[in-house]
């Protein structure tokens, strides 16, 4: 029993000193390289953000990983810190700052979404309501396609300052239609597109000469205004020149002529055998008059007259049908 018992602490012994070491790291050495940044600011309770991320308010202590970070400080009233941090491994950073107070403005603009400028620096997007540096400032207001807004003003500690700005299009709209559609557009002897129809967003205001050209029709020229924030409509109906009208009108006579010889041939030789076929019906009509009239039998003799009057109607049927197909074709030589 004792020499099992020495076997197994000798056992347990040579196991623990062979266990790999590195799986346990040690509980001091930390994962990741960390700093630390103590904020400190006068007023306090300001808001601390680190990256982009809120952290607290001040005073602050803030565990960061080693490397640059972006410090923003805000406090209502006040005029925003931004800093740029370096900090290394294991690191404390401090940082002490006296906000200053601010003034207020209160930008809105029509059209809104406009970019609010304050000495040259883009603020805020309209409507905003940021802090400005008390004393003298240029606030401008800008949006793209339209005519910026710009005024000196004076800011003092604590003041709220609003501004309406009004923004007009600094271009003019264009809409072109041709009829019929397809016309070619050229603004002052350039091609500009196809009209079906054309549109222009940003024109700028002035005077234009327009031509549409579409082939086979005369051209249309025309001079017209451009005024800024105003959407100019033209509607162009186009005529055909007159080479392609007498070309049209040449064809047509062709193509009628055409039609016309074909309805003569064809109504003439209907005509000729209706005529002819008539008038072998109308024989046969003389022939079945003579034997109604030499028969001395009553009943053969209404037989033969039913006979007369069905080869009679016949005839007159193919009679009109001759007479109206040469009548056609006879036409035909004067119309």
């Amino acid at each position: 029993m004792v020499i099992r018992d020495r076997f197994k602490a000798s056992l347990i012994f040579l196991i623990f000193c062979l266990w790999p070491t590195s799986s346990f790291p040690a509980a001091d050495e930390p994962d990741i390289a960390r700093g630390t940044l103590a904020v400190r600011t006068e007023p306090r309770s300001a808001n601390v953000y680190v990256d982009g991320r809120f952290y607290g308010m001040t005073p602050a202590e803030i565990e960061v990983e080693a490397g640059p970070h972006d410090l923003r400080i805000l406090l209502e009233g006040f005029m925003v810190v931004e800093r740029r941090v370096e900090i290394l491994r294991g690191e404390r950073i401090e940082i002490a700052a006296t906000l200053d107070p601010a003034a207020i403005l209160v930008a809105k603009s029509i059209p809104g979404g406009a970019d609010v400028l304050v000495d040259g620096e883009r603020v805020g997007t309209t409507p905003a309501e940021v802090p400005v540096r008390p004393g003298v400032r240029v606030v401008s207001v800008t949006k793209e396609g339209h005519e910026s807004w710009a005024n000196k003003m004076w800011f003092d500690a604590g003041e709220k300052r609003w501004v309406n700005a009004e923004l007009p299009y600094k271009f003019g709209r264009l809409e072109i239609h041709s009829i019929p559609k397809g016309a070619a557009v050229f603004l002052n002897d350039e091609e500009r597109g196809t009209a079906d129809p054309l549109l222009f967003e940003s024109m700028t205001p002035g005077v234009y000469d327009l031509r549409l050209a579409l082939p086979t029709y005369e051209d249309r020229v025309k001079e017209i205004m451009i005024e800024r924030g105003e959407t100019l409509s033209v509607v162009e109906r186009l005529t055909h020149t007159p080479a392609y009208l007498e070309q049209e009108r040449q064809r047509r006579e062709v193509r009628n002529a055409k039609i016309r010889k074909v309805v003569r041939i064809t109504s003439i030789g209907v005509g000729v055998v209706a005529a002819v076929y008539a008038g072998a019906l109308h024989s046969g009509v003389k022939d079945r008059e003579e034997q109604y009239h030499r028969t001395a039998y009553a009943e053969q003799a209404l037989e033969y007259r039913q006979e007369v009057r069905d080869w009679e109607e016949r005839r007159n049927l193919w009679g009109a049908v001759a007479t109206l197909t040469l009548s056609v074709g006879i036409m035909t030589f004067v119309f």
